[in-house]
């Protein structure tokens, strides 16, 4: 996570110095396309993709990973928003259906992992649902529920009855 944030803030640094290098070298049209045209543009094909992903998990053939790709299709679209040639390049590579399914699915992986190795740990503190990670999130033994102290769970099957 702190990588990908650092990657951001040099993305959010490197995009205006890139603008203003293709200004003193291209000219001031070349500045106004590059600010201008990608967000028009670049919102429309994400609007497009949008809605053709929207129909597919309608129908029942894209609802699994459909969620997590409508929230990459945001981030494209934000990408579009921020005026520099790297974020345009980013915004059109979430527009690709395989990256974004290899990113869904390296996501989720890393989600998995954070879970099943005690990196995350969800309980419920006086009414309310409280989210926990990093290392020994999953030891916190004061968490309370709305009648008393939790107790672990391990080896033990929740049964539903289906009505």
């Amino acid at each position: 996570m702190r990588k990908l944030l650092l990657c951001g803030v040099l993305l959010a640094c490197a995009d205006p110095i890139l603008l203003y290098v293709l200004y003193r070298f291209c000219g001031l049209l070349t500045l106004l396309a590059l600010l201008l045209v990608p967000p028009i543009v670049g919102g429309a094909l994400v609007s497009v993709v949008v809605s053709r992903l929207k129909q597919k998990i309608e129908a029942g053939t894209e609802a699994a990973v459909g969620f997590g790709e409508l929230v990459m299709l945001t981030v494209a679209r934000l990408l579009f928003w921020y005026p520099g040639p790297l974020t345009t390049l980013l915004g059109l590579l979430l527009l690709i259906r395989g990256v974004r399914r290899g990113l869904h699915s390296w996501f989720f992986m890393k989600l998995v992992k954070a879970a099943t190795g005690g990196a995350v740990s969800v309980a419920a503190n006086n009414g309310g649902v409280v989210f926990r990670s990093g290392p020994g999130a999953a030891q916190d033994a004061g968490s309370t529920g709305p009648i008393g102290p939790l107790k672990r769970a391990e080896g033990r099957v929740l049964e539903t009855t289906d009505e």
